[in-house]
C-alpha cells in the first residue's frame, strides 16, 4: 500500500486503518469523515478513540445530533472530492451525485460563482475607470 503523509510519500505498510463517519440520521448526509492510519512504530488508536476525535471535531464545527458509523477500510475507501451518504436502510455508505448548494451549517459550497462574480466586478470597475480617464482628458 502506498500512503502519503504531510505531502511526503512513504512505502510503509499501515498496521491499521480505522474510519469513523458522522452522519445525519434524518437523511444520511455525511457531516464528517475521520480516518486514522497507524504505521509501524506508532500507537494504534482504538475504535473509541477514533470516534471521540471525530465527534470533538464535529462539535468544533458546530455540528451536532449526528450518528456514528464505523465502516471497515475495505468497505469504504473514499475519494476526496466525491460525495457520499449513508444508506439508512442497509447502513452502508454509497456515492451520490453532488447536487448540494450548501453544507450542513448552511454555508454555500458554490465557490466558483463567487470567483466569477469577483472577476466580473473587477473588470467592470477597470472599464469604468478607463472611461472616466478618457472623458476627463477630452
Amino acid at each position: 500500500m502506498y500512503v502519503s503523509f504531510a505531502g511526503r510519500p512513504t512505502n510503509l505498510e499501515p498496521i491499521s486503518v480505522k474510519t469513523c463517519v458522522l452522519y445525519d440520521p434524518q437523511d444520511g448526509r455525511i457531516a464528517h469523515i475521520h480516518r486514522v492510519t497507524s504505521l509501524p512504530g506508532s500507537r494504534e488508536r482504538s475504535r473509541s478513540e477514533v470516534e471521540e476525535i471525530a465527534v470533538a471535531s464535529a462539535r468544533r464545527n458546530h455540528v451536532s445530533n449526528l450518528h456514528v458509523l464505523h465502516p471497515s477500510g475495505e468497505e469504504f475507501n473514499y475519494e476526496v472530492g466525491k460525495r457520499y451518504r449513508v444508506d439508512l436502510q442497509r447502513m452502508l455508505i454509497e456515492e451520490v451525485p453532488d447536487t448540494r448548494r450548501e453544507d450542513l451549517r448552511g454555508r454555500s459550497l458554490v465557490r466558483n460563482d463567487r470567483g466569477k462574480n469577483f472577476l466580473l466586478w473587477t473588470l467592470a470597475i477597470v472599464a469604468l475607470a478607463i472611461l472616466i480617464l478618457a472623458l476627463t482628458r477630452c
